[in-house]
């Protein structure tokens, strides 16, 4: 088999619009319930197949591990000793994506890998055998084996249990908020007695209103909810500042993607209100504020 000489993709960026902890299993990680959704923020990877076995990871953010220590290289070699397939994989990784900012970047890297390595090799795996593959390398894997073709799922289990959702009947956007500084996800799921502290919530709520179809809607907004947020909050000084100096500044409900440190303002409209981006912008410097909107897979 002879593959293409290189395979260039989109690794997209998610947000956690509903996340609730449902329980502590016994492996150590949490039962969740959760949807998830991709926009048009994105790092990029292009694979390069080698006829020497092993996985050369190269990347342009200097923090990163380029050995195991990066679920990408995990992924490939996941790959190759799954397939049986001889040889090895050049990865070139550009990121955008902020690190540890709950926008699941690492889980989409991987992913992305592993349905690239795929094409590549015109393996056809199934997507539930992905899937599979994925769950081993993170929790977060695998919502992006399938997820990103509507650009809409709902995720239970640890992450592994995935249902794709059509994507809504009204136009949305988001203002997305990137401060200068990462939140560690373990940290904050370390604290399992606070996380299931309290009366659970569903996501119903949330996917009745995405899809809602009547002249009197709900707003999607106030259906948002995420359990890990007040523990994130509790456990950064600097997150929770944040998050109060924005409710300060602007009059708009702001939400935690994930276990942070990213932040987003959702919209019932195709683009964001330029003021409210403006003032954003002029009043968080050292921030990221980007206009964003929920966009499925390229192919």
């Amino acid at each position: 088999m002879t593959p293409p000489s290189s395979l260039t993709l989109i690794s997209p960026a998610k947000v956690n619009l509903f996340l609730e902890v449902l329980s502590r299993r016994e492996d150590g990680f949490h039962e969740i319930d959760s949807v998830l959704a991709t926009i048009d923020l994105h790092d990029q990877i292009e694979i390069l197949p080698t006829e020497s076995s092993g996985v050369v990871l190269e990347t342009d953010t200097p923090k990163l591990p380029r050995d195991r220590g990066n679920l990408v290289v995990q992924a490939a070699e996941l790959f190759f000793d799954q397939t049986g397939i001889r040889g090895g994989a050049t990865i070139r990784l550009k990121k955008q994506i902020p690190i540890g900012s709950g926008l699941g970047g690492g889980s989409s890297n991987a992913t992305t890998t592993l349905l690239g390595l795929d094409r590549l090799y015109e393996t056809q795996l199934r997507p539930s055998i992905l899937e599979e593959w994925a769950a081993r390398i993170g929790s977060d894997c695998p919502f992006f084996v399938r997820g990103p073709d509507s650009g809409w799922a709902r995720i239970r289990g640890r992450g592994e249990r995935v249902q794709p959702l059509s994507p809504p009947t009204i136009p949305l956007s988001l203002i997305l908020l990137l401060p200068p500084f990462p939140i560690a996800t373990p940290e904050i799921y370390r604290h399992s007695d606070e996380l299931l502290t309290g009366v659970r919530v569903s996501c119903e709520k949330l996917t009745d209103r995405l899809h809602q179809n009547s002249p009197s809607q709900k707003p999607i907004d106030s259906a948002l909810f995420n359990r890990l947020s007040r523990t994130a909050r509790n456990r950064s000084q600097l997150l929770n500042q944040f998050f109060h100096d924005v409710a300060e500044a602007i009059h708009h409900s702001i939400h935690l993607s994930g276990s942070g440190s990213a932040a987003f303002l959702l919209f019932e409209q195709p683009t964001p209100p330029a003021k409210t981006l403006a003032k954003l912008k002029e009043n968080f410097s050292e921030t990221q504020v980007l206009s964003c909107r929920f966009q499925p897979r390229h192919r």
